[in-house]
C-alpha cells in the first residue's frame, strides 16, 4: 500500500517532510521507500512530477529508495546510504531534491528551488513553518534575490552581444553527470560529478560573440555551421588574434543565463538525459538556436562551449571576475548549467567556441570569415 498525504491535518505531536525526486515529468505510481521513527516500513506517494509529503509522528524517518513507472516499465533509484530526516512537531521541513542521473546511477541531495517550496505552500497553505534540513540558510536569502532579477535590455552590434557589468549567483545544482559529453581515450565521461555551489560573484563589461565560431571563419572549409573538434590553445589563439579571449567561466554563464538564477533559464539548455555532441553540429542561425537575455545564441544541447577557465571546484565565496585556478590540468567547458572538466588538447565532436572581447573592443564580425 502507498500513502497519500492530501491534506495536513496535524496533532500536535505531527510534523512534515516534503521533498521533491527529479528529474521526473508525467511519472506512474511513483513511491518513496521509508522507514517511520517507530521503524515501521511504508511507502509514500510520490506524484508525477516528482513531490512527496511524509506526515507523522517526531522522530526521524529514513528514505531507502524510489519507484516510478514510465513508458518502458518501471524504475527503481536506491540510495547508496539512507537518507535520514527529522520530523519536528508542527513543521514542515524541506528536505530538497533528490537527483538521480540518468546517465549514471549516481543520485544527489540538494537544497534548492523557491518553486519546490512554493508547490508546497499552494497546495497546504501556511499551515506549518517551512524550515530547511540544510544549514546554509543564508543561500534562500541570495536565491530570493536573484530569482526575479529584472531581464536587461539586449544590445547587440555586428556579431557581438554586449554583456553590461552585473553581480549575480552563479553556479547551481545540477551535475555534470546529468548528461553525457563524450569520454576520454579511457572511456571515462567528461563530467564533473559533484554539485556547484552557488556564489554571488561580480563581472566587469563585455562583449561577446553571438553564436560560436563557425567553421567558416576558422578557415576550415565554407560550412557555416559551429566548429567543434578544437583544441583549447587552437580557440585561444583565434580569439586573441581578433583583439579579444575566451569568456571566463563566470562570463559565459552570465552571457548564457542572464542575471537571475535558476537552471531552466539557461538559453538552450540540453535537458537530463541528453547525449551532447555527435557528427551533426549545428548550423548557425536563428533556427534551432536559443537567445540570451541579453541577445546571444546557444545551442547547448548540440555544442558544449570552451571558457578560458581551468577546471575547479567552487569554493562559494563572493569574487570579482573570478577566473578559475592559475594553473592546472583540465579546463573548463560548459553546456547550459553543466561543467566539463576537459584536457587542454581534447579535440572532441560537439565541443566548440566562441570569443569574449573587452568592453571598449568595436563590434566587428569575428564569427563568419
Amino acid at each position: 500500500m502507498v500513502t497519500d498525504v492530501r491534506s495536513l491535518e496535524l496533532r500536535p505531536d505531527q510534523g512534515v517532510v516534503f521533498g521533491r525526486l527529479v528529474p521526473l515529468t508525467n511519472a506512474e505510481e511513483g513511491w518513496a521507500a521509508i522507514t517511520r521513527p517507530d521503524g515501521a516500513a511504508d511507502k509514500i506517494a510520490v506524484d508525477p512530477y516528482g513531490f512527496f509529503v511524509v506526515k507523522g509522528k517526531a522522530g526521524k524517518i529514513k528514505i531507502l529508495e524510489f519507484g516510478y513507472g514510465a513508458p518502458d516499465g518501471m524504475h527503481t533509484i536506491k540510495l547508496d546510504a539512507p537518507a535520514e530526516f527529522e520530523i519536528i512537531a508542527g513543521q514542515s521541513l524541506y528536505l530538497g531534491q533528490v537527483i538521480f542521473s540518468p546517465i549514471t546511477a549516481q543520485v544527489f541531495l540538494t537544497d534548492d528551488f523557491i518553486r519546490d517550496r512554493v508547490w508546497f505552500h499552494e497546495r497546504f497553505g501556511e499551515q506549518a513553518r517551512v524550515g530547511s534540513s540544510f544549514p546554509n540558510l543564508s543561500f534562500y536569502a541570495l536565491m530570493e534575490r536573484y530569482f526575479r532579477a529584472p531581464a536587461p535590455a539586449p544590445r547587440v552590434e555586428g556579431e557581438r552581444a554586449f554583456v553590461p557589468g552585473a553581480s549575480f549567483l552563479m553556479g547551481d545544482v545540477w551535475p555534470g553527470a546529468m548528461i553525457k559529453f563524450a569520454a576520454d581515450s579511457a572511456g571515462e565521461p567528461f563530467v564533473d560529478g559533484s554539485q556547484i555551489p552557488p556564489h554571488e560573484v561580480m563581472v566587469s563589461a563585455f562583449w561577446i560573440d553571438l553564436y560560436p565560431v563557425t567553421v567558416a571563419a576558422l578557415g576550415r572549409g565554407a560550412e557555416a555551421r559551429a566548429a567543434d573538434q578544437i583544441a583549447w590553445a587552437d580557440a585561444d589563439k583565434f580569439c586573441r588574434e581578433r583583439g579579444g579571449r575566451l569568456p571566463t567561466e563566470a562570463e559565459w554563464e552570465l552571457a548564457a543565463r542572464g542575471p537571475a538564477w535558476g537552471a531552466h533559464l539557461y538559453a538552450g539548455a540540453p535537458s537530463p538525459g541528453r547525449e551532447i555532441g555527435g557528427n551533426e553540429m549545428p548550423v548557425v542561425g536563428p533556427e534551432g538556436w536559443t537567445q540570451s537575455p541579453y541577445g546571444a545564441y546557444f545551442n547547448a544541447s548540440r555544442l558544449v562551449e570552451w571558457t578560458g577557465d581551468w577546471f575547479a571546484g567552487f569554493r562559494g565565496e563572493p569574487a570579482n571576475n573570478p577566473t578559475g585556478p592559475a594553473t592546472g590540468d583540465r579546463r573548463a567547458a560548459r553546456a547550459g548549467p553543466y561543467r566539463f572538466a576537459v584536457a587542454p588538447d581534447g579535440q572532441i565532436p560537439g565541443l566548440g567556441f566562441r570569443c569574449a572581447y573587452p568592453e571598449a573592443a568595436p563590434a566587428a564580425n569575428t564569427a563568419s570569415p
